[in-house]
């Protein structure tokens, strides 16, 4: 029940505090680029001009999303109590208070997630003050990819300390996604932008645990988290591939990918 309410409660914020994202102001679009009534087309209300659906630029800002997803939503949060597990044992004991394993994960996973949402701040502004989305979210995954290495480690310093590092990408990367759409997407298309952007996060988050838990049939802890160290580390090239492209694009227009 109380969680019940927690979710339901900003829908409240939401409807008194949220303006329309298009009314009042005229969202600066190029000119239109697709016929009306095109299936990927999308008009202003108020202007009516109608533009091609920009598939690019939200394919290359969902890769991040579904890897970071995958990896920290799937695998990460799939085998959180296994890994520390390994490291701790059974719990952990301060004095006469003994912590069984299930309340130090907890706690764990909540200090990361903590430190996520530092990590959304700190990508916002690394990215504002030097004015390259892509670079950031390369920087962001490339941390992220070292981290989930060395939380693969066998030392419990050392694993404790890259799962924390690896917590900065998961803020880091799902504040920059809306960023880059923001700043490449027509402001009639975000909304739709978004949701493609989110549904295929989402579709990792959906994806890691199950395939994180099959896989542990056949490797260790150690060799799953090494695994999806490389996935980021791919995701870092790409990132790296969009960054360079980056320079000289427009604010509003499409990439190729």
């Amino acid at each position: 029940m109380i969680g019940g309410g927690l979710t339901v409660s900003p829908v409240l914020a939401w409807l008194v505090a949220l303006p329309d994202l298009c009314a009042g102001r005229h969202p600066a679009d190029p000119p239109a680029v697709g016929p009306v009534g095109a299936p990927d087309a999308a008009s202003c209300r108020i202007c009516g001009r109608v533009a091609a659906f920009p598939w690019a630029t939200v394919i290359a800002a969902a890769v991040p999303m579904f890897v970071m997803r995958f990896v920290y939503s799937g695998v990460l949060a799939a085998t959180a109590i296994l890994w520390m597990a390994g490291l701790v044992g059974e719990g952990v004991t301060l004095g006469a208070f003994v912590a069984p394993i299930a309340t130090v994960t907890g706690a764990f996973v909540a200090v990361r997630a903590l430190i996520s949402v530092a990590g959304a701040r700190l990508a916002g502004h690394l990215s504002d003050l030097a004015g390259r989305r892509w670079w950031t979210v390369a920087g962001m995954l490339l941390a992220g990819a070292v981290g989930v290495w060395l939380a693969g480690s066998a030392s419990t310093p050392l694993a404790l300390s890259g799962a924390l590092l690896a917590a900065v990408t998961a803020g880091g990367v799902q504040a920059l996604a809306p960023a880059i759409v923001g700043d490449r997407g027509r402001a009639a298309q975000h909304g739709r932008m978004l949701s493609v952007v989110y549904t295929l996060g989402d579709l990792g988050s959906a994806l890691g645990p199950p395939l994180a838990l099959w896989l542990l049939g056949w490797l260790p802890i150690a060799t799953l988290y090494r695994l999806s160290a490389v996935l980021l580390a791919l995701a870092v090239a790409f990132a790296w591939r969009m960054a360079a492209k980056e320079t000289g694009h427009s604010k509003v227009g499409d990439w190729q990918l």
